[in-house]
């Protein structure tokens, strides 16, 4: 299936898996902790965030994923690995579960589900 998060990468790198990649994921989650309350931050991280949603609003569109919003879709990616990479963080679930979900939710954008 051409939607599918494959090997779990995708997920994974928001700290699931080897020690270095669950300790990256806890400095990415102590910087936006910071960046909650630092205005100067909050929008460098608005342009990089919507520089993402563009070109995941852009893939959306080259794979044929008609029936939905693309740019809302990838709010919901975004938000939906972001979210599955803090559960995994604090192993509330397997990396296989997070990468089930993920694409669950891609075959329900394509149509498939």
């Amino acid at each position: 299936m051409p939607y599918s998060a494959g090997d779990g990468r995708s997920v994974g790198h928001h700290g699931a898996g080897d020690d270095t990649r669950r300790l990256e994921g806890h400095v990415g989650l102590a910087f936006l902790a910071y960046a909650a309350v630092k205005p100067a931050i909050q929008a460098g991280l608005r342009e990089d965030s919507a520089g993402m949603r563009r070109f995941i609003a852009e893939q959306l569109r080259a794979a044929g994923a008609d029936s939905i919003d693309p740019e809302l879709a990838a709010i919901g990616l975004m938000a939906l690995v972001d979210g599955l990479g803090m559960q995994l963080l604090s192993r509330q679930y397997a990396e296989k579960d997070a990468v089930a979900a993920l694409d669950a939710q891609l075959a329900t954008i394509f149509g498939a589900a």
